[in-house]
């Protein structure tokens, strides 16, 4: 695909980067650490909620789902814009993803 999503547990926000720029910040890096500064690499982001933990792209790349381990909720967000488009309660501390083929049923 074109982009990169990191989840980032501690500051509960999710970013969507340019996989170009992700890949040519690491060539310039020269084997060192790398820092994607996101207004710098045209990264957009939306905040699933502290302790976010897994996060799975739906297999048209339209939707992504974020576990957040803190408040017992999967996160929905519409990848175009990263907005949440809906909250839903689960189980206690959830850790983990799968989407169906299809991109119909999440575990």
């Amino acid at each position: 695909g074109d982009f990169l999503y990191v989840s980032c547990n501690s500051t509960g926000f999710i970013w969507k980067v340019p996989l170009k720029a992700a890949a040519d910040a690491a060539r310039a890096a020269d084997g060192k650490r790398v820092r994607l500064v996101p207004k710098t690499v045209g990264a957009i982001s939306g905040f699933a909620g502290l302790g976010v933990r897994s996060i799975k792209l739906s297999p048209n790349s339209r939707w992504l789902f974020a576990a957040v381990n803190q408040t017992s909720e999967i996160v929905a967000f519409r990848t175009s814009d990263m907005s949440v488009v809906s909250r839903i309660s689960v189980d206690s501390y959830p850790v983990g993803l799968a989407l169906s083929p299809d991109g119909g049923q999440l575990w």
